[in-house]
């Protein structure tokens, strides 16, 4: 196997260890899928491929000339999917831990970048 494909098969173990973690304090069933490629692009395919009913993701809060920049996947995966997309400031992230166990998503993606 070459360094480049190690890499990528690496990238993608420590993605889904992290996502593991992070599922393991979750209520009620996560099935975790992780990836690599452009995210927007992966998220949009994934959304349509599991036919995901509500599009979960936490935003970087990024304004400005930053945004301009870098852009916003929050934005373009609003006008992207077919489907509802919650954007979650980063900030207000951690208080919904706190009513999540009253909450039943359908399904939901949540993407990370």
């Amino acid at each position: 196997m070459n360094l480049i494909a190690r890499a990528h098969d690496e990238a993608v173990k420590e993605a889904q260890k992290y996502l593991e973690w992070v599922s393991s304090s979750l209520p009620g069933e996560v099935h975790i899928h992780a990836g690599f490629g452009p995210i927007t692009d992966a998220l949009v395919d994934y959304v349509n491929r599991f036919l995901i009913t509500d599009t979960v993701l936490a935003s970087h809060g990024r304004t400005g000339l930053s945004r301009v920049i870098l852009g916003s996947v929050a934005d373009e995966l609003i006008h992207r999917l077919h489907s509802p997309v919650i954007v979650i400031p980063v900030l207000a992230a951690g208080h919904l831990e706190e009513r999540a166990e009253s909450a039943t998503p359908r399904e939901a993606g949540v993407g990370l970048d």
